[in-house]
């Protein structure tokens, strides 16, 4: 069971496709500092973050799927860097192919996540049981409760104001 993003392959794989990125752009002309090399490491970072973040808000859907798409976006758009920098002579064919094929798998990684959103989001017995909050000298219940239209809304039993 994934406890944080972290342990997400799909993260893994794009932490380690930014940080052979910003190796290669390290020996990039100065020229290129605004332009190329600023565009590439920001993009390839963005995958990574934005996983990170659709982790965190896997509890709303339309968050979750958001966030997947700004990732699966910024991996198409560090695709797109990765031509120009062939096209430009910064990278070879070889390297150029071997960093495609690797934001192919995380690309399909977020597809499959969209596809299966229901397994990742929102609460679920076998991920998150009650919590117990301790509040003074007594301890509260949460229980998180579907809505019914796709949200989830924590019911604290003496501060049930959500409910009109």
């Amino acid at each position: 069971m994934v406890k944080t993003f972290r342990e997400l392959r799909v993260y893994r794989t794009a932490r380690a496709l930014a940080a052979e990125v910003y190796a290669l752009s390290k020996r990039w002309p100065k020229e290129e500092r605004y332009a190329l090399t600023d565009q590439i490491r920001r993009s390839s970072r963005s995958v990574c973050a934005n996983v990170a973040e659709a982790w965190q808000k896997r509890r709303y859907p339309k968050h979750f799927v958001s966030k997947l798409t700004d990732a699966d976006a910024g991996a198409a758009e560090t695709q797109a860097w990765l031509d120009m920098a062939l096209d430009c002579g910064l990278i070879d064919a070889e390297t150029h192919d071997r960093m495609s094929t690797g934001y192919d798998r995380v690309l399909g990684s977020l597809v499959r996540m969209l596809q299966d959103r229901d397994r990742w989001c929102g609460p679920s017995a076998r991920r998150e049981p009650e919590v117990v909050y301790e509040a003074g000298d007594s301890a509260e219940v949460v229980a998180v409760e579907d809505e019914g239209d796709g949200t989830h809304m924590p019911t604290i039993p003496h501060l049930d104001t959500h409910r009109a």
